[in-house]
């Protein structure tokens, strides 16, 4: 097993292109680009959160209702309440700890303090995603690029700026990404598996749907390139610990609600529905086209507003998502032929995640046609890594002045985007 400071190591400099003064400039980049980055990130989300009027977002009532429940009455509410009840309470508790300053506050008030906390969480994120670039794929000046991508899109922006579940699933599943990347650089060891295993599995206590976590771990920690020096039985062994401390801790919420509810707790309406995998080819382009916009537009989940969005507005987006798709088939060519071992490893295990989540969205769309392409923000991280490693390889010295372009570009469309689209929309006609 490959243990720090022995010859076994894989050092993140094996095979660098940079200089060690290259390696510098690179990082005062960095470092001076991100003190810019994310206090604008946090002020552009505060603007989103501002503009957007209360309950815009087609679940924050029912967010909303499963917060309060816990904050004022110190219980998780039943499915009849909301059907929120189904996810597991960890981001409810901590957001009902949040709101506790403006409890007494008008409901439209203490909503928007709540969407606070997604802004917050949403800043992490964004530094989150910087760090894997710069420490598990070795380059800060591609930690940037990364974190420019995430921030620069107004859908990603959006979902941290209203109350909901995603923004702490995002936060925590990026983390873990981070976490695994960095324990596990030097090969793995079976406490290592377990503390993966709970990291994993606190994920999914977030919300369910942080299942693409194990996909990422058994990707990257089995197929290793420490592990060819590792007998086979090791690494089953490991593996089986991950998957039995993950099951533990990701299946706990869901025996505890069925002792409660019984079968109810696993009540889904798509899992209602009898599968016709013929949506799969038949719906294909829609499919394509849905999840292109919707990476970067936020109507899914805004209840269809901005209405009367430009033509010109969306072409560009869906623009940036087939040169994302060309640019990701470069990358994987790309990173097959990298010459730093580990960051190689790393970068096929990120596609390896990406093409799990199209294949597992691909199969949910042949029981109910969905665009919900806000899924995939729960590893915007290695979708953000796809997306920037190969425009770093093809530009070299001048992807930093690329960067900065790009998110001023990016940060300006937010301004229309909070002040034009957003500000336009009206009041519900509900209250909460």
């Amino acid at each position: 097993m490959a243990r720090a400071g022995t010859d076994n190591d894989i050092p993140a400099s094996e095979g660098t292109d940079f200089s060690r003064n290259d390696g510098m400039s690179e990082e005062r980049f960095a470092r001076g680009f991100m003190r810019i980055l994310i206090p604008a990130f946090l002020a552009v989300a505060v603007l989103y959160s501002l503009m957007m009027p209360a309950w815009l977002s087609s679940d924050e009532p029912f967010h909303y209702k499963y917060i309060k429940v816990i904050q004022t009455e110190l219980r998780i509410p039943s499915h009849e309440e909301t059907y929120q009840a189904a996810h597991p309470p960890l981001y409810y508790a901590a957001a009902a700890v949040w709101g506790l300053p403006f409890r007494s506050a008008r409901s439209d008030a203490q909503n928007h303090w709540l969407r606070l906390m997604s802004v917050v969480f949403g800043t992490l994120t964004v530094f989150i995603i910087f760090r894997i670039g710069r420490d598990a794929l070795g380059s800060p000046a591609l930690g940037a690029g990364m974190a420019a991508f995430a921030a620069a899109n107004p859908a990603f922006v959006a979902m941290n700026s209203v109350v909901n579940n995603d923004t702490a699933a995002i936060l925590a599943c990026s983390a873990t990404i981070y976490f695994i990347l960095t324990i596990n650089r030097n090969g793995g060891s079976i406490w290592r598996a377990a503390a993966c295993g709970a990291a994993s599995g606190l994920c999914c206590l977030v919300k369910i749907n942080a299942n693409l976590i194990p996909v990422f771990f058994l990707f990257f920690y089995a197929l290793h390139p420490a592990n060819r020096s590792r007998k086979v039985s090791a690494i089953c062994l490991e593996t089986a610990v991950y998957l039995l401390v993950f099951a533990a801790l990701a299946s706990s919420w869901f025996v505890a609600g069925y002792l409660d509810l019984g079968d109810r707790v696993f009540f889904n309406p798509v899992n209602e529905t009898i599968p016709n995998y013929l949506h799969i080819p038949g719906n294909l382009l829609w499919f394509v086209k849905s999840h292109a916009l919707n990476f970067w537009i936020p109507q899914d989940y805004l209840r269809g507003y901005p209405q009367n969005l430009p033509f010109m507005m969306k072409l560009l987006y869906f623009s940036l998502s087939a040169l994302f798709a060309a640019l990701a088939a470069v990358g994987l060519a790309r990173a097959a032929r990298g010459k730093r071992e580990l960051e190689r490893h790393a970068m096929l295990s990120f596609y390896a995640c990406a093409a799990v989540y199209i294949a597992q969205m691909a199969v949910y769309n042949a029981q109910m046609p969905v665009a919900q392409a806000r899924y995939a923000y729960i590893i915007i991280a290695p979708i953000a890594a796809v997306a920037a490693a190969p425009v770093k390889s093809i530009l070299g010295d001048r992807f930093g002045a690329f960067v900065v372009g790009g998110a001023a570009v990016g940060f300006a469309l937010h301004l229309v985007w909070s002040l034009v689209f957003l500000r336009s929309i009206g009041q519900m006609p509900f209250s909460v």
